[in-house]
């Protein structure tokens, strides 16, 4: 998955608690704004600056075909972990939804001769087994062993990454498998809610148009498509390897080099932008008799490389404390989320959540109100450097998220010192630098909304809600069909 960046912040409710009284849809017998936090402890202010970070000492090799190694001595525990991330994923299928993530659940079913039983027993015996997975633009593959078995655990990695067998006799498992996920996803609110969303930020014909692949689509595929998949997106120019925790480092390079060195360089990378789009579209998914309606609000903003980056993770964090603060203190909703969605070549600001059905249209017009005045009223941003600094420290404590926080650096192209400067990037950001990126890119003009509920209680008053009057709508049907409507 993408790099979320989600918070629930109480930093921001003062700021919140001025503004509510003036929300439409607040009750005259609101408590007052003292009260909307008495549930929380009083903040108390740190003893003093929290410190930067430093990123652990880590150094990258490079091998002649292309492929690179990152090694990052890290913690006490005689263990390693090995992560094997090639830049192949659901933005390199096309048309052929899931194809990357069927091609992987397949090379786990065997490999170099090794069934998937005997796979699973070798990692077992060194402490470890093996995790398969597909992001959208990455495959990873990731073992962990005590530190004496690393080079034997790489080696075994190598095996899966390089020889898959894709034996026929397991094929249909690794269909099943996928097939068992599409079909949940297609039944979760939150998932039907975020396929609608990709439908209007990416063009049809771009891989990410299409969330979940059809049953039909699954079951057209065969042998020869992911032996095609692999073949055409793995190799070792587009292939890197984390090596993290106590390790001997001259043996771990050692196994690397014997079981890469001689892989082909292979395909280039060849990933399309992602970039999200402007939808200015309302889509509402039929869901009779639901209890909840299941929002996803987003609006595209600029990519993790623009000079701005730090600025939308402040907003983030200060925007998205007085929405979540008010959902929670209103008793609208107990889930509410929103995060920062870094794509290639772009990003987007999203705002999830699942509010009672009766509250649906208050929520969202209380949420719109918020943007809206954020946008020319400065956000308090006070304190929120201190603990977005505190948390991306803490956050880089495990083993398994300092690897991610490189491996992201790394996946972006971001300078080196990317982790290291991040600190001071967060503190640089004023009030001017998050209120403009409001008023620029989370304007009413610019948003998608899709909303998963019962249609019939909820559709006339969100349609009515002056925020979205210039909106386009999509009705979709219990039966799929969607139709736009007319006002």
């Amino acid at each position: 998955m993408m790099r979320l960046t989600s918070v629930i912040s109480r930093l921001a409710l003062p700021a919140l608690a001025a503004l509510s009284c003036a929300l439409p849809g607040a009750s005259a017998q609101e408590a007052p704004p003292q009260a909307a936090g008495a549930h929380l402890p009083d903040y108390v202010p740190p003893s003093g600056p929290v410190p930067g970070f430093q990123t652990p000492n880590n150094w990258t090799v490079m091998l002649d075909n292309g492929l690179a190694i990152t090694f990052i001595p890290w913690g006490m525990t005689p263990t390693v972990d090995i992560r094997i991330e090639v830049r192949a994923g659901n933005i390199d299928e096309g048309r052929r939804t899931w194809l990357s993530d069927l091609t992987v659940e397949a090379m786990s079913q065997g490999a170099a001769g090794r069934s998937d039983q005997e796979i699973a027993e070798a990692f077992g015996a060194m402490g470890g087994s093996l995790i398969a997975n597909v992001q959208t633009d990455t495959a990873s593959f990731i073992t962990f062993s005590l530190s004496e078995d690393g080079p034997a655990a790489l080696a075994l990695l190598a095996e899966t990454v390089r020889y898959p067998d894709f034996p026929p006799d397991r094929f249909e498992a690794a269909r099943n498998t996928i097939s068992q996920l599409a079909e949940s996803w297609r039944q979760q609110p939150a998932m039907q809610a975020m396929a609608a969303v990709n439908l209007y930020q990416h063009p049809e014909g771009h891989p990410f148009h299409t969330t979940i692949p059809t049953q039909r689509q699954l079951d057209g595929y065969d042998l020869g498509d992911v032996r095609e998949f692999h073949r055409e997106h793995f190799g070792a120019g587009r292939t890197h390897i984390y090596i993290t925790g106590q390790f001997d480092a001259e043996a771990m390079e050692s196994a690397a080099r014997e079981a890469f060195g001689d892989w082909a360089r292979g395909p280039a990378d060849e990933g399309i932008d992602a970039a999200p789009q402007v939808g200015h579209v309302v889509h509402l998914i039929d869901r009779p008799g639901a209890p909840q309606s299941t929002l996803y609000l987003t609006y595209p903003v600029p990519p993790i490389s623009d000079k701005s980056a730090p600025a939308l993770e402040v907003m983030d964090v200060a925007l998205g404390g007085m929405i979540v603060g008010r959902m929670l203190d209103t008793g609208y909703s107990y889930a509410p989320q929103t995060f920062v969605n870094w794509a290639r070549g772009g990003a987007s600001w999203n705002y999830t959540d699942d509010i009672d059905t009766d509250e649906t249209v208050m929520a969202l017009q209380d949420v719109l109100t918020i943007i809206d005045y954020s946008g020319f009223a400065p956000l308090q941003i006070g304190g929120v450097a201190d603990w977005m600094i505190s948390r991306f420290i803490m956050s880089t404590g495990a083993r398994f998220s300092l690897v991610s926080q490189i491996a992201f650096r790394n996946a972006n192209d971001l300078p080196i010192d990317y982790l290291d400067t991040y600190a001071s990037a967060i503190r640089s950001v004023d009030n001017r630098a998050v209120q403009t990126l409001v008023s620029e890119y989370l304007t009413r003009d610019r948003l998608t909304l899709v909303i998963v509920g019962d249609l019939e209680r909820i559709e006339p008053g969100i349609r009515a809600l002056p925020q979205l009057q210039n909106a386009r709508f999509v009705r979709q049907g219990v039966d799929g069909r969607m139709v736009e409507i007319t006002r």
